[in-house]
């Protein structure tokens, strides 16, 4: 909220229309925050590490159940989704204010062709899911010895 102006002696005008509907904007709005849990749509994190055998991604999933989280695989396009469910649902009106974000979320990451499809394993501990990828074994750097 800018601040009001002030008049000749100093007070605010609260009787100046655009006072007024700044105010009541602002305090609707809250100031661009959301002062109940809104389903927007949820964001998580993800890191992705070079591993000595292929690659490990691991998305940050706070609140979100196992049963909540899909992973599919279509070519060399891999998705995580899924839902962060309101835990708000009976008692909306007592929630004074809340900054965690629920919705239906959507992660997709393009996997190098040397990926190995049918290895790629998914685990999920304690709001992490966490997909390790090796790469096939073509792929692999390799010693060669001098002759």
């Amino acid at each position: 909220m800018k601040p009001a102006k002030m008049n000749r002696t100093g007070m605010m005008d609260v009787f100046n229309p655009t006072f007024v509907n700044r105010f009541f904007t602002d305090f609707i709005n809250n100031n661009g925050e959301e002062p109940m849990p809104q389903l927007t749509d949820f964001k998580p994190g993800s890191e992705i590490v070079k591993t000595e055998n292929g690659f490990q991604v691991k998305v940050s999933l706070p609140g979100v159940k196992k049963e909540d989280v899909k992973i599919e695989l279509e070519g060399n396009l891999l998705t995580v989704s899924g839902e962060h469910k309101s835990e708000h649902t009976e008692n909306q009106g007592n929630v004074l204010r809340s900054e965690i974000s629920y919705g239906k979320f959507s992660r997709s990451f393009t996997l190098t062709p040397d990926i190995d499809h049918s290895k790629i394993e998914a685990n999920f501990t304690d709001g992490i899911l966490k997909l390790d990828m090796p790469v096939s074994e073509k792929a692999l750097p390799k010693a060669i010895t001098i002759k």
